[in-house]
């Protein structure tokens, strides 16, 4: 029946027109596919089986980004970033205003306030990431003091707190990620980033002006002030072009201008310098300004991610002196410009394998340095990045290109790795490179310090989830204590990492897998009682130091394995293993072995970890994390001089990965994901704001191409609005489904999943089948898009009924399985959050305290039985059916088309007794039957003669017409086509008598193939004119007829 309307093209607007009882019949097939719809259907296929909310998903795979107009039509639909008080339009208050200056103004969203709607986390990250308002000084004058010696010790403080004020940009870039759409007319506003402070008590501003400190200090945090500003714009944006890029470029050259750098990076992570023509690249490059060319460079690297645009490697080589011919211009190119540069080849080339990149990348590890002044100055940060970048290049290929084997990458890579005697150089720039550098003495062996790093994680990269035993081999830390002295600890961590990376499939989040990432000889030190007592070592010959060291390193190493592998899962399992690491270090510094470590190790291995418990609950905003963090937070002054600008980037980016883009992405755990945190976690902090000597800092927003839309967000489609509902998956392999919290929330990855289900009670299901329409599924996380749900007749929102108690009240009349003869209107009241129940109660059926006649009471009773009828079963739909039909039966002057429904109804009650789900019960349409049967008896009993008159004559002739009334004539042939009565059906009986003969007419109606109910009319017939009345029985009547005799 389904596909025959769709064939047909009828809609639902054509099926109501039908006569009723054709409507009746062709609605409950519908019905059937209403409750059971079927999957992966077009959107006409929804319309017509009435499930609204199933249409929209249809829809979702052609839905096209968003115009930068929030909300276009005249019905105002709730979205992931609907602001939890929508702007009223009317004039702007001072207390605003305050609010807009931290850039996170539009946090306050429904959907936050849904996901946690019972505390107030949301504005305590607000209030901890606000760069732009003065941090308090909170420093009393002790007595004896000088003023002059006061204002130093406020601006100590300040100086501390000023380092914590610099990082909050990372992760306010977290927590703002992708939730505005800027309007093309209007240039982007750059929050302040404010490095003053006040008094509490009188608010006096106190500023840097008696210590000294550095001149640059700013500089780094602007940039990433820039990007964060930046990363606030959706990549569904469609007015960022060229022209806008230019149109917010500043006009001069100062802080502005570095924010504006940090900008265009911000532009390329979201994918938006695609866009930026040719002119304005060169444009910006001209100018040589080192932070916009690293800015520029990233960005547009990113925006053309595994591409190799050729215009791209263009760009990038002439920045790059190793791609450049020998008889090229030498240039005085910044070293953090070719960090960039030597990042974005990596980026560009990613996973290609291609073997001249390779090769070049590979040389850069061991560039030498020299020979003048060139690369003698964060040699470490360089040769790092051409590791990270080798390692996307060939990411998770191994050995299998065959175009690579001859570089022996593995073994040149070990030799950079482990040491030995300097190689050849080879190259283009073999030449230059033939004196050795006239400021850094190296010797004859390769410098580890500056080759290990890149080399290691190139090396895990490379061999990415491969399981390849030999490189693991390599990664394994020492067995003795001998050659663990012989490596650096935090060598040991990198190591570690690159192990997990090789043996990806093995990394467990337990703590037995942890505790088998550490060597015999260091297990067996770990035993001794120096590491639980207080008391002096009595081993001489054991450098507790080194062994206290190697043990911070390799647990900080195999935490990271944990937090990338289960990144974005949400597993518990490994929430408890990071979080007792996380204890454990905390409680290091009073313990013997944190002595022993080094407070700078301690805590350079320890900022680590709160990345990582956020990396695997990230976009959650687990509030026991968030406790966490705030505890690290709060170690800040002079009392702490071991913490640092690196400890407060490390811990604000896990504060804003803990809330990523405002609670809608996670992480996702594709290679190209894995790698990318790799670039952007590398667990080497900077010291101060200006560090780039181990890491570019602009690296650090790398995590941006791991950022994954997992969340699922209900909405009821009745209502445009937001709302929460219980999910549960089906993950590949399983056989019963898994709840999940309540929605809105994050998905599991999509690739471990084989449905999704709405299995709330308060809703009708929706479920998302792998091959069937989970391409609707994908398409709605992609781009952000609440998933539309229909709330079931009776149910309240978990929001207004939390307990369920009124839903279940409202229930107990949608579950029974009779009906009921006597309805109470306050029952019916149950049902009055819907507009349609709530309009047809007041307009139709109250009476207001009006005194009703007994036709009218009768009336309003049936018709209120035909209401409630629709409304428990959740069939307003079909509330017209029920009351036309009901038309049909009361009508006092039936007509011909009246009857033909109600034969059509007796066919349907024959049938209606087979179906699951009959639109109407079996108690109402008998009810119409006996209603309409006494009107049809009523006319027989008084239009006996005509119809005797008629049934006599041997046809139907013009003559018959004229002897009967119009009204008359009309009820006659209504009886006539009730009963299926014929002319001459009584010329063949005797009817001379004055008694009829009853067994005698059955007998000659049934030799003449009547049915039982043309039989029954004709004894109505002959019974109203008989001289004696003989009550007739038509059960007994249908018996006789269907018998033997």
């Amino acid at each position: 029946m389904l596909q025959l309307l769709l064939a047909m093209r009828l809609t639902r607007r054509d099926i109501e027109r039908f006569p009723a009882a054709v409507h009746l019949i062709v609605a409950e097939a519908l019905e059937e596919a209403r409750l059971s719809p079927p999957m992966g259907c077009s959107m006409a296929t929804y319309e017509l089986i009435l499930r609204p909310e199933l249409a929209a998903h249809a829809q979702l795979p052609f839905l096209e980004t968003s115009t930068g107009q929030p909300h276009c039509g005249r019905v105002y639909k709730e979205d992931s970033l609907s602001a939890r008080c929508p702007p009223t339009g009317g004039l702007e208050t001072d207390a605003p205003a305050q609010l807009r200056r931290d850039d996170m103004d539009n946090m306050d969203t429904k959907l936050l306030r849904l996901r946690f709607p019972d505390d107030m986390r949301v504005d305590e990250v607000r209030r901890l990431l606000n760069s732009s308002e003065p941090v308090v000084i909170e420093v009393q004058q002790a007595p004896g003091t000088s003023d002059h010696e006061f204002i130093e010790e406020q601006e100590k403080q300040l100086f501390a707190l000023c380092a914590r004020t610099m990082t909050l940009p990372l992760g306010r870039g977290m927590f703002t990620l992708r939730t505005m759409l800027p309007r093309p007319s209007e240039s982007l506003v750059m929050p302040k980033l404010c490095l003053l402070g006040k008094e509490p008590v009188k608010g006096t501003t106190i500023e840097m002006q008696q210590i000294e400190f550095p001149a640059n200090m700013q500089m780094w945090p602007s940039f990433h002030n820039g990007v964060a500003t930046g990363l606030k714009i959706s990549p569904q944006a469609q007015d960022v072009d060229s022209n806008w890029i230019v149109y917010n470029k500043p006009k001069t050259h100062s802080h502005n201008a570095l924010e504006h750098a940090g900008f265009l990076m911000a532009l390329g992570l979201n994918g938006h310098l695609r866009t930026l023509s040719f002119m304005s690249v060169y444009k910006y490059l001209v100018k040589c300004d080192e932070m916009t060319n690293v800015g520029l460079l990233l960005g547009i690297s990113a925006a053309h991610r595994g591409t190799m645009d050729t215009k791209t490697t263009k760009l990038l080589s002439v920045h790059l002196e190793a791609l450049l011919p020998a008889t090229a211009m030498e240039l005085d190119i910044p070293q953090s410009t070719q960090v960039a540069a030597i990042m974005g080849i990596g980026l560009l080339y990613q996973g290609s394998a291609k073997r001249h990149i390779a090769e070049v990348l590979l040389q850069e590890i061991g560039r030498p340095p020299g020979p003048e002044m060139e690369n003698s100055i964060e040699r470490e940060s360089y040769a790092m990045t051409a590791g990270l970048s080798l390692g996307l290049v060939t990411l998770g290929q191994g050995e299998s290109p065959a175009g690579l084997r001859d570089l022996q990458l593995p073994d040149t890579l070990h030799y950079y790795m482990v040491g030995g005697v300097k190689r050849p150089i080879s190259g283009s720039q073999k030449e230059k490179y033939r004196l050795a550098s006239f400021q850094v003495r190296e010797g004859d062996t390769v410098n580890i310090d500056v080759t290990a790093p890149g080399a290691t994680l190139a090396l895990g990269l490379m061999f990415f989830n491969s399981g390849n035993a030999a490189i693991a081999e390599w990664m394994k830390p020492p067995d003795s204590r001998y050659l663990l002295d012989m490596v650096r600890p935090d060598f040991l961590l990198l190591r570690t990492i690159s192990r997990g990376l090789i043996q990806w499939e093995n990394v467990q989040p337990n703590n037995a897998w942890f505790q088998a990432q550490f060597p015999r000889a260091l297990r067996a030190h770990l035993k001794l009682p120096f590491y639980e007592n207080e008391y002096a070592p009595e081993d001489h010959d054991v450098d507790y130091e080194a062994i206290s060291q190697a043990y911070c390193n390799i647990m900080a190493g195999a935490a990271f394995c944990i937090g990338l592998k289960y990144a974005g899962t949400e597993n518990m399992v490994a929430f408890a293993t990071l979080r007792s690491v996380i204890k454990d270090f905390l409680r290091f510094p009073s313990r013997p072995m944190g002595e022993c470590a080094g407070r700078t190790t301690v805590e350079s291995c320890l900022m680590v970890l709160p990345s990582l418990i956020s990396l695997v609950f990230a976009g959650s905003g687990n509030c026991e994390i968030l406790r966490i963090i705030r505890f690290l937070r709060s170690r800040v002054g002079p009392q702490y001089p071991h913490i640092t600008y690196g400890s407060h980037m490390a811990i604000h980016m896990s504060l804003g990965l803990l809330f990523l883009g405002a609670g809608r992405f996670t992480i996702s755990q594709t290679p190209e994901s894995v790698a990318a945190l790799v670039c952007a976690f590398f667990p080497k902090f900077p010291i101060h704001s200006n560090d780039n000597r181990y890491h570019l800092q602009a690296l650090r927003h790398l995590y941006v191409l791991a950022v994954e839309p997992r969340l699922f967000l209900p909405r009821d489609i009745d209502t445009n609005k937001l709302c929460l509902a219980n999910i549960s998956v089906l993950e590949v392999g399983a056989t019963e489904l898994r709840r999940l919290p309540i929605a809105p929330c994050i998905l599991p990855v999509l690739s471990s999943l084989q449905q999704v289900v709405v299995d709330d009670e308060n809703y009708w299901p929706v479920c998302f089948e792998r091959s069937r329409n989970w391409h609707q599924l994908e398409r709605a996380l992609e781009m952000s898009a609440p998933i539309d749900i229909k709330k079931r007749t009776g149910c309240l929102s978990h929001l207004e009924d939390p307990d369920r108690l009124k839903s279940m009240l409202a229930q107990t009349l949608t579950m029974e399985q009779s009906i009921c003869w006597q309805i109470d209107m306050n029952d019916l009241q149950q049902f009055a959050s819907e507009r349609m129940v709530k309009q047809f109660l007041s307009r139709c059926l109250d009476t207001n305290g009006t005194d009703l006649s007994p036709p009218e009471l009768m009336k309003r009773h049936q018709v209120m039985l035909l209401f409630y009828n629709a409304v428990v079963k959740d069939r307003m739909h079909f509330l017209p059916v029920y009351l036309t039909l009901y038309d049909h039966v009361t009508k006092s002057m039936p007509n011909n088309i009246d009857v033909w429904q109600m034969k059509l109804i007796d066919a349907y009650l024959s049938r209606s007794q087979e179906s699951e789900h009959p639109l109407i019960s079996v108690e109402l349409i008998q009810m119409m039957q006996e209603l309409f049967k006494q009107e049809m008896e009523d006319s027989t009993r008084e239009l006996c003669l005509p119809l005797r008159e008629f049934l006599s004559r041997r046809r139907l002739d013009p003559s018959y017409v004229t002897t009967v009334s119009g009204p008359d004539l009309q009820r006659a042939f209504c009886v006539i086509n009730y009963y299926n009565l014929m002319p001459n059906m009584l010329n063949g009986v005797d009817l001379s008598t004055g008694t009829v003969n009853y067994l005698r007419l059955m007998y000659e109606f049934r030799r003449l193939n009547l049915g039982a109910h043309t039989i029954f009319g004709l004894m109505k017939i002959l019974q109203s004119l008989a001289t004696e009345v003989v009550t007739l029985d038509e059960a007994a009547l249908l018996a006789y007829t269907m018998g033997d005799q």
